[in-house]
C-alpha cells in the first residue's frame, strides 16, 4: 500500500526508492523475492495511473485531446484492482500457500510460549517467553548509527525533492539526483562507499541502458508507430485492438510506458470513434493497463531496480523469474483487460 500511495505522487519513480527495503525485508523473511518484487512492480504501476500520477496524467490527457471521454477515477480503479489480482496469482504460485502455513505456525508457538510464561511465573529463572521479550526490546532500542540516519536523511531529500521539482515543473531526471546523493554519500563516508560500489549489479544497469539506447533508435527510426499503423490496418477492429495492446505490452517492456502510451492511443482514436468498429472507451483502459503490467520484467526499469535491490545469490532466479513473468503479461494482459474492458460493452 505504501508504494502505491508513492506511486501516486507525480511521478511512479518516486517509489524506487522503498524497493530495497523491500527486497531486503524478503531475504530477512525468507519470503519468495519472485513474490515480493512482482507484488512491489504491482504497487508501483497500480499507482502510476492515478489521476494525480504522471501515466495517469498523460493517458488522460491524450485521450482528452483526441477527444474521447476519460474517466480519471475509473482508469485508477481499474489499475488497482487488476494489480490486486495480479499479485493474488503471483501469490498463491510463489509461496504465498507457504507463508500462511508459517504465519499459523507462529501463532500457535507464540500462543504455547505464553502459556509456558504463565506457569513458570514464580520459578525464579526466566522464561523462553521472557527471554524472547528482552531479546526483541534489546533489538528494538538498539541506537540508529550515523550511517543509517544518512541514508534514511538522503531517502527522504530524494522522494521530497523530486516530488517538489515535478510539482513546479521543474525537468529533471531522477536518476541524475539519486547517482548526485550517491556520490555524496560516497565522499562524506568513503569506506562505506567502496563497499557500496563491489554490491552494485552492473550488469542490470548495463543491460538496461543498451535496450534503452537501442528502443531510443527505434523510436527515432518510426519503427514503433509502423508497429502501431500495422495493428490499426487490421480490418477487424477487435483483433486490431488486441494487436495494438500487445504491441504497446511488447515495446513497454524494453522502453517508457509513458512515451508508448503518448504514441499509441492516438492510432487507437479510429477504431473508437463512430463507425470505427469499437464505440467504446475501454479500448484506453484496456492498453493504458496492458502497457503497465509488463514493467516487472527486468529489461524496463521497474524490473532492472528490483533485480538490482535483490539479494546477489537471487539476482539471476530473479531475474529469471520475472522475465518469464513479465513477458507472459504481454499476452495476457491484452488478454484479460480486452475481455473485461471491451468486448462486454460490445455484447449489449
Amino acid at each position: 500500500m505504501k508504494m502505491k500511495l508513492v506511486a501516486c505522487l507525480g511521478t511512479s519513480h518516486a517509489a524506487f526508492a522503498v524497493v530495497p527495503i523491500a527486497m531486503s525485508l524478503a531475504t530477512a523473511h525468507r519470503i519468495s523475492p519472485t513474490l515480493m518484487g512482482i507484488a512491489m512492480s504491482s504497487a508501483i504501476v497500480g499507482g502510476a495511473l492515478a489521476p494525480t500520477s504522471i501515466n495517469g496524467i498523460t493517458t488522460a490527457t491524450v485521450a482528452h485531446s483526441a477527444g474521447i471521454p476519460f474517466n480519471a477515477a475509473l482508469m485508477f480503479a481499474l489499475s488497482v484492482g487488476i494489480n490486486a489480482l495480479v499479485v493474488l496469482v503471483a501469490f498463491m504460485m510463489f509461496g504465498g500457500r507457504e507463508l500462511i502455513r508459517r504465519s499459523r505456525q507462529g501463532g500457535h508457538e507464540s500462543h504455547d510460549m505464553g502459556i509456558q510464561d504463565a506457569q513458570g511465573k514464580g520459578s525464579g529463572e526466566p522464561t523462553g517467553g521472557q527471554v524472547a521479550v528482552a531479546t526483541r526490546l534489546r533489538t528494538e532500542l538498539t541506537p540508529i548509527t550515523r550511517v543509517q540516519a544518512t541514508v534514511l536523511g538522503t531517502i527522504v531529500v530524494l522522494i521530497a525533492g523530486f516530488f517538489t521539482l515535478t510539482q513546479l515543473d521543474v525537468d529533471v531526471n531522477l536518476g541524475v539526483v539519486a547517482l548526485t546523493l550517491a556520490m555524496v554519500l560516497s565522499l562524506a563516508m568513503p569506506e562505506v562507499g567502496r563497499q557500496a560500489l563491489t554490491k552494485v549489479d552492473w550488469n542490470t544497469i548495463f543491460l538496461l541502458g543498451g535496450i534503452i539506447t537501442y528502443i531510443g533508435v527505434l523510436t527515432r527510426l518510426g519503427a514503433i508507430d509502423q508497429l502501431g499503423e500495422a495493428a490499426r490496418s487490421v480490418s477487424t477492429p477487435l483483433l486490431a485492438a488486441v494487436i495494438i495492446c500487445v504491441v504497446a505490452g511488447l515495446v513497454s517492456a524494453f522502453a517508457s510506458t509513458i512515451g508508448i502510451l503518448g504514441a499509441l492511443i492516438p492510432l487507437a482514436v479510429p477504431l473508437l470513434v463512430p463507425g470505427g468498429g469499437l464505440e467504446t472507451t475501454g479500448l484506453i483502459y484496456a492498453l493504458a493497463i496492458s502497457a503497465s503490467l509488463v514493467d516487472c520484467a527486468p529489461f524496463s526499469t521497474t524490473g532492472a531496480t528490483i533485480v538490482a535491490s535483490g539479494a546477489e545469490h537471487e539476482r539471476g532466479r530473479l531475474s529469471r523469474h520475472l522475465t518469464v513473468w513479465g513477458l507472459s503479461m504481454v499476452i495476457v494482459g491484452p488478454a484479460v483487460t480486452i475481455a473485461t474492458l471491451v468486448v462486454p460493452p460490445l455484447m449489449l
